[in-house]
């Protein structure tokens, strides 16, 4: 049996409020699926920023509370726009069967035995100069998310809802839908779909939702050490269309500027670890 922990870090110029963000985002490059992490996630993502964090984790529960400078506020001087007044962050993880170490990728590969984790996140910043260019008074930021693997497939999903109100008035609602599932086809090739939906607030102009789906393959040739990956990004809608915090033309995901959708992106990966 586990023997509960508590642990405390200064996080300096890291993800401290990363709790905040759908497991997707919580999972180490090294161990996704895809090429890169889906819209969602760099959405709705935290990027970086300065603050103390607290966790406590048990054989089936993890916990996380972190005191920070606000989502995306990188490694910035106190008084740049970026920093919020304060922000609060807060994940609980249960993990009904399975180990923790399973649940550190993306992929059943290894796996002898069923895991899953089921999270929900809270995080809540006060005032903030400039969000992505937008000027709160406050943004409050939800998370639910489920994970299970088997031995030879596994399944992920999450929803993202945030809520910012505005400096001069009014505010915004935003959701986010991820979905995620992978089968192997033999001891080392994986092929794996990815469905990522963003809805930006009804009240405006660009209010069309942006569909994203994801078709991929992974072929491991010594397990993450040496992993090669092909997938294909095609992306429904034209970005025009869509006014959302944060989505924006993304040389990661492959997204770029179109007043028309359809775009199609073909990715392929080679990744040695070392």
């Amino acid at each position: 049996m586990g023997t509960p922990h508590v642990r405390q870090r200064v996080v300096n110029q890291s993800r401290a409020g990363e709790a905040a963000l759908p497991g997707e985002w919580l999972v180490s490059e090294r161990f996704l699926q895809g090429v890169e992490r889906s819209n969602v996630s760099s959405v709705f993502a935290s990027i970086y920023g300065q603050g103390i964090e607290i966790c406590h984790t048990s054989e089936s529960l993890g916990m996380h509370f972190a005191f920070s400078d606000g989502l995306r506020s990188l490694n910035s001087e106190i008084t740049n726009p970026r920093e919020s007044d304060y922000a609060l962050t807060a994940r609980v993880e249960w993990k009904p069967q399975g180990g923790w170490k399973q649940l550190f990728d993306m992929t059943a590969l290894g796996n002898n035995s069923p895991a899953t984790l089921i999270g929900a996140a809270f995080h809540h910043q006060g005032v903030t100069g400039s969000f992505a260019g937008v000027e709160s008074d406050s943004l409050t930021q939800f998370t639910i998310d489920a994970t299970h693997e088997e031995s030879e497939w596994s399944i992920m999903g999450a929803v993202v809802a945030r809520h910012i109100v505005i400096a001069d008035g009014g505010s915004r609602d935003e959701f986010g839908v991820l979905a995620q599932g992978a089968l192997f086809v033999s001891d080392t090739t994986e092929l794996y779909a990815r469905y990522s939906l963003l809805v930006p607030d009804g009240d405006i102009k660009q209010d069309d939702p942006f569909n994203t789906i994801t078709l991929g393959l992974n072929h491991y040739v010594h397990a993450h050490a040496a992993k090669v990956t092909l997938d294909v990004v095609w992306f429904l809608d034209p970005l025009a269309g869509t006014d959302i915090v944060n989505l924006d033309p993304n040389t990661l995901t492959g997204l770029q500027t179109s007043t028309a959708g359809d775009q199609l992106v073909f990715r392929l990966q080679f990744q040695l670890l070392f």
